[in-house]
């Protein structure tokens, strides 16, 4: 059998042909699919954009403050934003668990992954006991996750 036998047997030849048509074929279809996804693929238009979400953290509480009847008595709290959100002064508040307390503003623009310090300034009922109080940041359009702030405040008889 010689180099060039392959050539006298009509079955290899087609064999051969074959595979290369098939080889070529498929990489034509695969060089096709990939060029079409890269021109067509997905518009930027369709695309979602990414979820952003809130979440807070608290990081200090008031100690349990003691108070006489009718004074005033200064909480703070320290949250941070954990989330990917802005806190703005116009969008996010606290607001209160009771209504005899007043609304909590953010006090400045809040960064993700900046901190702030919350401030509220009461006068302490005038019944002897334990007073609790307490928050719940609230963005434009729902609770924030992890923004609930709350503390408890003892109060003696006048």
């Amino acid at each position: 059998m010689t180099q060039n036998d392959w050539r006298r047997r009509p079955w290899v030849q087609r064999t051969i042909i074959a595979g290369l048509v098939l080889v070529g074929f498929l990489a034509g279809w695969s060089g096709l699919w990939l060029a079409t996804r890269r021109i067509v693929g997905t518009p930027a238009a369709v695309r979602k954009p990414k979820p952003t979400f809130d979440q807070a953290e608290v990081v200090s509480r008031p100690y349990s403050p003691w108070t006489a009847a009718g004074e005033e008595v200064e909480l703070s709290w320290e949250l941070d934003n954990t989330g990917d959100t802005t806190w703005t002064t116009d969008d996010y508040r606290f607001v209160p668990a009771r209504d005899d307390l007043p609304v909590l503003s953010v006090p400045a623009a809040v960064l993700p992954g900046k901190h702030v310090r919350v401030k509220a300034l009461l006068t302490a009922p005038e019944t002897a006991g334990t007073w609790n109080v307490s928050w719940t940041l609230t963005g434009a359009t729902r609770q924030v996750p992890g923004g609930h702030i709350d503390a408890d405040v003892s109060v003696d008889a006048p």
